[in-house]
């Protein structure tokens, strides 16, 4: 045994808690990726046609003549294609269940299983994008 290595009885040094030391660099974090060519191409339709669906027994989906696409204006429609379009519920954030679907491609067809009497009153939300953007569109569907 060294004397570096004997223990310290006396007068012995407190353990070094580090309170005087600088503090650490903020991180930065890094910069949020530049806004793409084809954002705020896609905006909401000012006065759409109202989607309804007329009762029918069968469970089988009827498909509406209106499409996602049309509550929607693209401003570039060749460069910034609408890539993807869902029914999402009322708070535009959770996937819709009930009943009503729009095709997972395009030409973005809306449907619905229509065999309620008492018909539909649902607050949904049509959310469609290109590559740039996500934009919504909260309606109600008769």
């Amino acid at each position: 045994m060294t004397i570096d290595q004997l223990p310290c009885k006396d007068n012995c040094p407190k353990e070094d808690d580090h309170s005087d030391d600088p503090a650490p660099a903020p991180v930065t974090p890094p910069a949020p990726p530049a806004a793409g060519p084809c954002k705020g191409k896609l905006t909401p339709a000012k006065d759409p046609k109202k989607i309804e669906f007329k009762f029918s027994a069968s469970k089988t989906p009827q498909y509406s003549d209106i499409l996602a696409s049309s509550f929607f204006v693209n401003a570039d429609s060749t460069k910034c294609p609408i890539t993807k379009c869902t029914m999402m519920g009322n708070d535009c954030q959770s996937p819709y269940t009930d009943g009503i679907a729009i095709d997972a491609q395009a030409p973005w067809k809306i449907s619905a299983v229509s065999n309620y009497h008492v018909g539909f009153k649902d607050p949904v939300c049509i959310v469609c994008e290109n590559k740039d953007d996500k934009v919504p569109f909260k309606m109600t569907i008769d």
